[in-house]
């Protein structure tokens, strides 16, 4: 007896995991319908013998933008259709359930995952680098078909496009009957009344954020009636340790300070003192550093480019250079993978190795490693020396010829639009030691002079005094 009870047990046991594990994600509609883009709907499917209890089932997205929380149960080789806010997503199909998608599902792809009441995971779908199916423009849908994911027109509550009969079997009873497949049509003298709900939503101009940038966050909630609902007591929760809260629903804007996916919840009170919100919602922002490089070039302006993938608002960020300050106006943006330059004429000072950059509230942008900085100005000191006006025309054209090779070396250095800090250090260095080499050769060249001039004026003395005395003799 205890023998057929153990048996009966594993048989019941297996039967039981062998439906949970039978139901799948069988058709998304990611890109909505034709009449609306907001009209997503996801189907699943039993492929066992029996019926399974999703009571306590969900439907989630790992970055937490979607959570669907199931019930009632689906049929033996049946569908089970989820609409996203009201049953008229499918105007003819009557949907097993309506329940909100959240922040909706990403058209760039997600991540899906259906656990049932115990929290295991039943089935996965690994598509945040894009859907493998579904036609955005065409709105055909993703679907299943014979172990593939492909692109067709939309079969909700019914067989997939290209599924062979034969892969579909009734477990009841060994297998081999027909599936036992419905499809349920909505008719105009008895169609399913919806049943009210209270919509929220959250609009961003993007799910990825820079950090230290003001990011806008646009509400709104419909209410029972269809009306928009302002006044209230509204709460917001930034998940980084931030909250706002209100009476009034209008758009807030908030900074993230570091890098990470934080949850943005936003939740609906009746009043201040209300325990449990009437509704609420929660989308995933991720926060990215921006990959901002930024060079000083030789005339004083400033290059920036973005290597990321996003494009970068720079707007009310500043250059600031001792007193002298630019601000960026609304609007400038660094698109991705491109350069801009600031020439020293708009920023109205020249830039140098001082010249910092800011984010909008007054901190330095911690992602720039090092600024490029001008090279050292050469700067000709001039002298002049008084010489023998016989060797003058010698003189300047030496001069000349020193004054012409530096002039070069400038001009050389000035085609260089990046600063080159040695190249500057050793050319400065070579200029000096040109100097110093024709100052002291110089010097030497007036010391001969002078040498020559006190022994000629000596010799001719002497031959005076010569002619002097021989003069005397002669008298």
């Amino acid at each position: 007896m205890k023998k057929i009870l153990l048996i009966s047990l594993c048989i019941f046991l297996g039967t039981c995991s062998y439906a949970r594990a039978s139901v799948s994600i069988n058709e998304i509609a990611w890109m909505g319908t034709s009449i609306s883009s907001t009209n997503e709907w996801i189907e699943l499917f039993n492929d066992s013998a029996e019926s399974v209890d999703l009571s306590g089932w969900k439907i989630i997205t790992v970055d937490g933008g979607l959570t669907i929380n199931l019930s009632g149960s689906i049929s033996a080789q049946g569908f089970y259709l989820i609409e996203r806010t009201d049953d008229d997503t499918l105007p003819t199909i009557t949907a097993d359930l309506v329940a909100p998608f959240g922040s909706g599902l990403s058209n760039s792809g997600e991540d899906i995952v259906l656990k049932d009441s115990t929290g295991n995971t039943v089935d996965t779908l690994s598509f945040s680098s894009g859907w493998p199916g579904g036609d955005n423009t065409t709105k055909e849908t993703m679907q299943k078909s014979n172990g593939n994911w492909i692109t067709a027109s939309s079969t909700p509550k019914a067989q997939n496009s290209g599924v062979n009969q034969s892969q579909i079997t009734n477990m009841s009873g060994g297998g081999g009957g027909t599936p036992t497949t419905t499809r349920t049509e909505k008719k105009d003298v008895v169609k399913k009344e919806s049943v009210p709900t209270i919509k929220i939503s959250i609009t961003t101009p993007k799910r990825k954020v820079i950090n230290h940038i003001k990011t806008p966050f646009t509400p709104e909630i419909i209410g029972l009636s269809g009306e928009k609902i302002y006044y209230g007591y509204f709460v917001w929760s930034m998940g980084d340790g931030n909250s706002y809260t209100d009476r009034q629903l209008k758009k807030i804007e908030h900074a993230y300070d570091s890098v990470g996916v934080y949850a943005v919840t936003l939740s609906y009170f009746e009043n201040s003192w209300t325990e449990n919100p009437i509704t609420e919602i929660t989308i995933p922002i991720e926060v990215i550093n921006p990959k901002v490089n930024i060079r000083i070039l030789s005339d004083g302006s400033i290059e920036l480019s973005n290597d990321g993938p996003e494009d970068i608002s720079i707007a009310n960020w500043k250059i600031i250079n001792g007193k002298d300050i630019y601000t960026f106006p609304r609007g400038m943006t660094v698109f991705s993978n491109k350069k801009v330059t600031i020439s020293k004429n708009v920023l109205g000072f020249i830039a140098d190795n001082k010249t910092i950059i800011t984010y909008p509230n007054g901190e330095n942008t911690s992602f720039i490693s090092s600024l490029e900085q001008i090279k050292p100005e050469v700067v000709t000191v001039t002298k002049t020396i008084y010489i023998p006006k016989n060797n003058q025309e010698e003189i300047l054209s030496e001069t000349a010829n020193f004054l012409e090779d530096s002039t070069k070396t400038l001009e050389e250095k000035n085609s260089n639009d990046v600063v080159d800090l040695t190249a500057s250090a050793v050319n400065s260095e070579k200029n000096a030691n040109t100097k110093y080499f024709v100052f002291a050769g110089m010097i030497i060249f007036g010391m001969s002079l002078f040498t020559y001039y006190i022994f000629y004026k000596r010799k001719k003395d002497n031959l005076k005094e010569s002619f002097d005395e021989y003069t005397l003799l002669d008298e």
